[in-house]
């Protein structure tokens, strides 16, 4: 086995605004806490070989969610840093999520090169760049997502590519 069968690519993801949308554009939708959710979507990403990892303020949530989306390929999150723990009321919020998430998803990279595909309605262009100009070791798949539609049957298929380019 080579070292890049043997690791597999890492799916950062957030939950509102991906998972949970108010409007997804799939017609099996079923509720998570009265928040829509697409079930084809959770299905599909549930169903990915992939190490699982979210990146989402909605800790307290999030095995009761994993459990009820049947998203069993997420087995972990990342904690926002120590020095992202401030007032998010004085920063812009679409740049304070980013870069604390962008923050985290670094540290959990630093000792791993394991490709990954990052999903979250919050991304800004310059984490975007920051991130093209920092992995260029590894290959990667960003997707921002519209918050109010969530994850699509376009980003799901990009992700289901990529994943079977990592095998």
């Amino acid at each position: 086995m080579t070292s890049k069968e043997s690791i597999l690519p890492r799916l950062y993801l957030d939950v509102d605004g991906v998972v949970l949308a108010n409007a997804p554009r799939f017609k099996e939708i079923g509720a998570y806490k009265n928040i829509p959710y697409a079930k084809e979507a959770a299905r599909r990403l549930g169903g990915l070989s992939v190490e699982g990892v979210w990146l989402t303020t909605m800790i307290p949530q999030l095995p009761d969610l994993t459990e009820n989306l049947g998203l069993t390929c997420m087995r972990r999150w990342l904690p926002r840093p120590p020095e992202f723990d401030f007032d998010e009321d004085d920063q812009d919020e679409n740049t304070y999520h980013a870069s604390w998430k962008y923050h985290a998803l670094i540290r959990d990279q630093e000792n791993s090169a394991s490709p990954f595909i990052w999903i979250d309605d919050r991304l800004t262009p310059s984490i975007v760049t920051a991130a093209a100009e920092r992995f260029t070791d590894r290959p990667y798949l960003i997707i921002k997502t519209d918050n109010q539609v969530g994850l699509r049957r376009e980003h799901l298929q990009r992700v289901e590519d990529f994943c079977q380019q990592q095998q």
